[in-house]
């Protein structure tokens, strides 16, 4: 609401609007898929369900990613883990250059590590 207030302030009413945008249905899900040329939609559909991540396909940019990775890999991958290795794999995700430039906050002189901190696992159960 603050935001909006400031953008009404420095745009007038007449040259901003805003607007609450809902969670994309099952049937838009399915019809962007189709739309972006996945043959089988509903099987598409059947994945995103088996791999729990709605809440990625109900949000446009993320639904994107899972399209174009559905359409080059021929499905999504086998887990959950793997599929969020391939976000950190886009432009502009943990593996652009101006990410592996930046420091963790972790990682700043004086502080260690948090797997010094906290041990690293080596593995990690659902």
């Amino acid at each position: 609401m603050i935001l909006e207030s400031a953008l009404v302030r420095l745009y007038g009413d007449k040259g901003f609007a805003a607007y609450e945008l809902l969670p994309l249905k099952r049937s838009d899900v399915r019809e962007a898929a189709q739309q972006s040329g996945i043959s089988t939609p509903d099987a598409f559909l059947e994945r995103i369900e088996a791999l729990a991540v709605t809440p990625l396909a109900i949000k446009p940019v993320t639904l994107n990613f899972l399209i174009n990775t559905y359409l080059r890999d021929g499905s999504l991958p086998s887990n959950q883990i793997e599929l969020l290795a391939g976000i950190a794999k886009i432009p502009g995700g943990r593996n652009a250059p101006a990410c592996r430039s930046m420091k963790p906050r972790n990682s700043l002189p004086g502080r260690p590590q948090v797997s010094r901190q906290m041990g690293t696992p080596s593995r990690v159960t659902y």
